[in-house]
């Protein structure tokens, strides 16, 4: 997101006039073509462009920074998305144009937006006027990095594991059991989808194959230990053979002290396990 926003506010570096050189070219940031053989960081430079297009708003200067078919100025939007072919080819034939092109003295040229029609006409005007340069200003100001990562981020429906796994406790602890609920843990499973060619089989009771379900509650030694802790703290847990079934057992406990043993109780059983397979 900075990147991108350094990128077209064309600051004085290196790397924006070797992005520039290398990949726009003649071409527009806001259209071009992203290839194969691009880099890594002009993908996310241009990953973002739908984002500022949504969010941002141009300020128009002298008109040399703005391009009036090829940057999307109207309302996030370009032109030809909004008008057709002949009224824009009233404005001109030349899609590079700037529009410094019409602008005279700080304003906006009567007597060439005259030949065009009265809501593009309107659309022109209602572009905000400065002094200097062109400039891209976030749609509610003052602008802040707080701000654009609430926009930016993807906002879902938050798990009901999050507290489970984050509640107390080392952050070592609680990032495994991050990694179990993504189903992230190096198991049998998670080798074979990834083209490993092995023999699945758990190396506890030797019955089932190896997944994270049967490694957290499916196997029958590891139930022995939660069935052992049930009794001990009182906790009331019924046999399951899910990872899902085991977490809302725990979710609908009222009692702090279960929630707060379980990222440890995750961890410690899988350290224990990788180094027993080993």
């Amino acid at each position: 997101m900075c990147l991108a926003w350094d990128f077209l506010l064309s600051k004085d570096r290196i790397w924006v006039a070797w992005f520039r050189n290398c990949y726009l070219k003649k071409a527009s940031y806001w259209n071009v073509v992203v290839k194969g053989s691009s880099s890594a960081v002009w993908r996310s430079i241009v990953a973002v462009r739908d984002f500022i297009k949504s969010n941002y708003r141009f300020q128009i200067g002298n008109g040399q920074k703005t391009k009036v078919f090829l940057d999307p100025w109207c309302e996030g939007k370009f032109l030809s998305e909004i008008f057709n072919r002949r009224t824009l080819g009233c404005l001109s034939r030349d899609k590079n144009i700037c529009m410094s092109a019409i602008i005279t003295d700080g304003q906006w040229d009567e007597g060439i937006l005259g030949n065009t029609t009265q809501d593009l006409m309107q659309a022109f005007k209602n572009l905000l006027m400065i002094a200097g340069e062109d400039q891209l200003q976030w749609h509610t100001p003052p602008f802040g990095f707080q701000k654009a990562w609430e926009a930016a981020r993807v906002k879902n429906q938050e798990v009901t594991w999050a507290t489970l796994c984050w509640n107390g406790g080392r952050p070592r602890w609680s990032v495994h059991a991050v990694l179990i609920m993504h189903r992230a843990v190096i198991s049998h499973d998670f080798l074979q989808k990834r083209g490993f060619a092995l023999a699945s089989r758990c190396y506890l009771c030797y019955n089932e194959v190896e997944n994270v379900d049967h490694l957290v509650c499916g196997c029958e030694y590891v139930w022995k230990v939660w069935s052992f802790l049930s009794h001990v703290c009182s906790w009331n847990l019924h046999r399951v053979f899910a990872l899902a079934d085991l977490l809302l057992q725990f979710d609908q406990s009222q009692r702090k002290d279960v929630k707060k043993i379980i990222p440890s109780l995750f961890y410690s059983y899988t350290i224990f396990y990788m180094v027993g397979e080993e």
